[in-house]
């Protein structure tokens, strides 16, 4: 009898063992890919159109969400300050026109959160003027209740793109 035990205590733990083992379900990547790569074309058109709603609706409201953009006083933490601080881009832009080049999309194994890197041209008027900006955009999404949220980004301009407009 004791044997027996022994051996059921063993299987048990075994099993449970191999259960806690088992990789995470599997998702399908290339789907979850195309749904970040929509909702990335949503944040540029929100960006262009300077639609601060179609924005919130894709960015987590946490008060802790980290955020920078291209200057060095651009830090904006949790979702009220971006606000604040988009409102303020915005309104020294006028007839924004984002074109993609390159984005990267990474997805963590367990399919729960992704990055995403972007490369992108920002055309606009700024003070009376036609500004081309070449740009880059990093983005962190987590999955909560089965929709794909941005949790940080950070906008940012190539030194020589700083260095031409002074900054």
């Amino acid at each position: 009898m004791k044997r027996i035990g022994s051996w059921l205590g063993f299987t048990t733990l075994a099993a449970i063992g191999l259960t806690a083992c088992q990789p995470e379900p599997p998702f399908d990547r290339a789907a979850e890919e195309r749904v970040l790569r929509a909702i990335m074309a949503r944040v540029n058109e929100a960006w262009e159109t300077e639609n601060l709603e179609s924005f919130g609706e894709l960015v987590a409201h946490d008060a802790d969400m980290l955020n920078f953009g291209a200057d060095i006083n651009e830090h904006w933490t949790g979702w009220d300050a971006l606000v604040v601080g988009l409102k303020r881009q915005f309104e020294s832009f006028d007839e924004t026109k984002v074109t993609p080049h390159e984005l990267v999309v990474e997805l963590s194994p367990s399919g729960d959160a992704a990055w995403l890197a972007q490369t992108m041209n920002m055309r606009s008027m700024m003070l009376g003027s036609l500004v081309s900006l070449e740009a880059r955009i990093t983005a962190v999404f987590a999955k909560r209740n089965g929709e794909w949220k941005m949790v940080q980004f950070h906008y940012s301009l190539p030194i020589s793109e700083s260095v031409r407009l002074g900054s």
